[in-house]
């Protein structure tokens, strides 16, 4: 087994930071420590002098090769992998979503293929699209024997994959029964397409109705909704992409309870408004994608959620679709735009540029944002902590040094990028994923990423 020491990084936890080096042993963490004994020989060794040795990034929330009207979304599980280690994320949980009158089971089976060749390590969540005879063994089987412990429902979509009150409360009394997390797209779904078609009844039908068919008081009452059914159930519950700062406080009232609700964001509803709707349909529709981007008071307001810890983790919901080809299909009804935009690559970068550099958050609430609490509430061992015996997922991050984001240089495949031309500070040197180097000096490793079954501690 290869060995590696990286020397003279500074580490960074969740819990804190020191000065030390770290010994790597095939596939874990053999040793970390300011004076290591016992260095094998013919160790590889990194200098890693005013850098900091971060735990591999988890993104548990991403949509690669996601199949829909206009087409799938343009990255696949290899060059959305590809894009995630060039960002320093070593582990992604993706979806499994059903066609209708599909197993879970089998539908898993065919999502498994899809991520043949991914990069990085994944897993599911899995989609419960109605209710049937047969639900719940189904998603029994998901959680005893696939290693999915978490089930994701939308709120939102009631055309195709979205479900009613009734159906969630009874997959929530099913979920809890089986220790398991129901993550919940919150969107009241009805609300939205009667706005969606009173728009283009009238004749508006550019990018920015999305938005305006999309306010977040539709979210805000989708999430009450479903905390009000949590009671209930005594289902523990994650929402994803939370936009709006009403919808935390509905989160944050829960939580004050003693309720097991947890939050979610992602960096677009922190960094960028519905300003950027507002212009051509080749400037703007790569902004559409949901929940829609809100003012610049919501965007302030949701700073300070996760400022105070509110927000446990921040996913990128990563879905890019090209403008042309796909986006541009809803040229004349935004209705038509596929919804979703890229970000996994960029998550650790604009977290570092305008969480930790402003003072909002510090670099050990970036970690426990991106690495520990995502790895904690999604049941994924040995992961989220730089600790002996964890694997060896790691990110040298250099602090020193800005670029510019750019379509011309990133790693996604998709033709616009919702973050171009912003400066960020500090980058990805190297990332090295259960010992072995899995992105360096820009150039991608030839490592495998394993699939992972996961059990919630709870």
């Amino acid at each position: 087994m290869a060995t590696v020491l990286i020397k003279n990084g500074t580490v960074v936890n969740h819990f804190g930071r020191q000065k030390v080096d770290v010994l790597i042993f095939g596939e874990k963490i053999a040793a970390i420590g300011s004076e290591i004994e016992n260095i094998p020989e013919h160790t590889q060794i990194i200098d890693a002098t005013g850098k900091y040795i971060l735990p591999g990034g988890i993104d548990p929330h991403v949509h690669f090769h996601l199949g829909t009207p206009a087409g799938y979304s343009s990255d696949d599980f290899i060059s959305g992998s590809k894009a995630a280690l060039a960002g320093g994320t070593t582990t992604i949980i993706d979806f499994v979503t059903p066609i209708k009158n599909e197993s879970l089971p089998v539908a898993y089976e065919k999502r498994l293929a899809d991520a043949k060749g991914c990069f990085c390590d994944y897993g599911f969540h899995i989609s419960p699209i109605d209710f049937h005879e047969g639900l719940y063994q189904e998603m029994s089987h998901c959680v005893e024997n696939l290693g999915i412990p978490s089930f994701k429902v939308y709120m939102a979509y009631k055309s195709s994959i979205g479900i009613s009150h009734e159906i969630l409360e009874k997959i929530m009394v099913m979920a809890a029964h089986l220790n398991a997390l129901v993550t919940i797209h919150a969107e009241e779904g009805d609300v939205i397409s009667t706005l969606q078609q009173q728009y283009i009844m009238n004749g508006y039908d550019e990018p920015i109705y999305h938005a305006l068919s999309r306010p977040s008081s539709v979210e805000t009452d989708a999430i009450k909704a479903a905390i009000a059914l949590a009671k209930i159930t005594k289902a523990e519950v994650y929402f994803v992409h939370v936009s709006s700062p009403d919808s935390m406080k509905c989160v944050v009232d829960a939580q004050l309870e003693g309720y097991p609700i947890y939050a979610e964001t992602c960096p677009q509803y922190l960094l960028l408004t519905m300003d950027k709707l507002k212009g051509s349909f080749e400037q703007t529709a790569p902004y559409v994608f949901s929940p829609a981007l809100r003012d610049a008071n919501q965007k302030d307001a949701l700073w300070e959620y996760l400022m105070n810890g509110s927000i446990q983790t921040i996913g990128t919901d990563h879905c890019p679709f090209n403008l042309k080809g796909q986006k541009e299909l809803g040229i004349n009804d935004f209705t038509k735009i596929p919804n979703g935009a890229g970000g996994v690559e960029h998550r650790l970068e604009l977290m570092y540029t305008f969480g930790v550099l402003t003072g909002k958050i510090t670099l050990e609430q970036m970690v426990s944002l991106l690495c520990f609490q995502p790895a904690q509430i999604f049941g994924i061992k040995n992961k989220g902590i730089l600790t002996t015996g964890y694997d060896a997922d790691l990110v040298i991050w250099n602090p020193v040094g800005e670029r510019i984001i750019s379509t011309k240089t990133q790693w996604q495949q998709c033709d616009s990028n919702i973050y171009e031309g912003i400066s960020v500070t500090g980058k990805v040197e190297t990332v090295i994923l259960r010992g072995e180097f899995a992105y360096k000096d820009k150039n991608h490793g030839s490592v495998s990423g394993n699939y992972l079954k996961r059990e919630l501690l709870g």
